[in-house]
C-alpha cells in the first residue's frame, strides 16, 4: 500500500499514513482528532534501468537496422580542375631490342 502525507487544518501537524489506492476517506489527525487535507508530493519510485521509456520496448525491431554495415565509401573523382599525370614506361625494354 502506498504512504500518503496529511496536514491537520487545525493544528498543522504533518503525518503519513499507508492508505489503499482508492481509499477517499480522509484520517483524523493523531494529534488533535482534527480534520486533515492530503499533501500532493512526487512519487517515490526511481525506475533504473532499460525497458521504461516508449523508445526501449521497440529495440528488438530495431536491432537488425542498426547493425547494418554502412555503404562501402566510393572514391571521390580528383577535381576538375586538375590534370591527369601523363603516364610514363619505368620497366626496362626486353633483351635484344632497341629502345
Amino acid at each position: 500500500m502506498p504512504n500518503y502525507s496529511f496536514k491537520c487544518t487545525q493544528c498543522d501537524t504533518t503525518f503519513m499514513k499507508s492508505m489503499t489506492f482508492g481509499s477517499k476517506e480522509l484520517p483524523a489527525c493523531p494529534k488533535c482528532r482534527g480534520k486533515t487535507q492530503k499533501i500532493i508530493t512526487a512519487p517515490s519510485m526511481i525506475f533504473k534501468g532499460s525497458g521504461f521509456y516508449k523508445t526501449d520496448s521497440n529495440k528488438q525491431a530495431t536491432a537488425p537496422a542498426a547493425k547494418k554495415d554502412p555503404a562501402p565509401a566510393t572514391p571521390t573523382p580528383a577535381s576538375t580542375s586538375e590534370k591527369p599525370k601523363p603516364q610514363t614506361n619505368t620497366n626496362p625494354p626486353p633483351h635484344g631490342t632497341s629502345a
